[in-house]
């Protein structure tokens, strides 16, 4: 098994659809529909099963600053914009552990450099205590699930570059508010056996 060092950048957004979701407040909608930069770090096990199925665990650790793309909003007359009774947070810290299968690109000659495509369930564990307009009714999840695909390159066992997206499979906020976060990974990890 080999240990890997990651290091990189994840773009996110979230997709949030209120439900008609009611609380005492009520916010101005900034609306951002778009995929917002943010980094990651940490490190992953890259490993065969039973010597023919390459694998890899990840355990990295995302900063999000993400888009917030309010799928519903209210009009409050005889205000102009939008509204709406749930404020999404937009900054905060996210644990993931993916398991990835790994399958080999019959790309090119794979002595030299490896082409992979990579899919895989993670889990997320939020790190970031709740934002002080969403305590009172506990908004986030603390726990949720993401499927991840993928694609690496590897050059000569010196560095693999990665790109991944990830999906959510359930929604990081609790019912009735249902938000997906979604993102793109883009990095680079490298043996940590190269710096020891």
């Amino acid at each position: 098994n080999d240990v890997m060092l990651v290091a990189g950048m994840n773009f996110s957004k979230q997709n949030i659809l209120a439900n008609d979701y009611s609380s005492p407040f009520i916010y101005t909608v900034d609306q951002k529909n778009e995929f917002k930069p943010g980094f990651m770090s940490g490190f992953r096990v890259d490993g065969k099963y039973k010597e023919k199925y390459p694998y890899a665990f990840s355990f990295i650790l995302n900063k999000y600053a993400t888009g917030t793309n309010y799928e519903e909003t209210k009009n409050i007359n005889p205000f102009l914009g939008n509204f709406s009774n749930f404020k999404a947070t937009d900054q905060f810290f996210i644990f993931n552990i993916s398991a990835l299968y790994k399958k080999i690109l019959p790309i090119s000659d794979t002595s030299k450099y490896k082409f992979y495509v990579v899919v895989g369930p993670s889990i997320g564990f939020r790190l970031s205590g709740q934002a002080l307009n969403n305590q009172v009714n506990k908004d986030y999840r603390s726990l949720f699930l993401s499927g991840a695909i993928g694609f690496e390159f590897n050059n000569k066992s010196f560095y693999t570059l990665f790109l991944h997206y990830k999906q959510g499979l359930n929604s990081i906020t609790r019912s009735p508010i249902q938000t997906n976060l979604n993102s793109f990974e883009l990095g680079m990890f490298v043996k940590a056996s190269d710096f020891l």
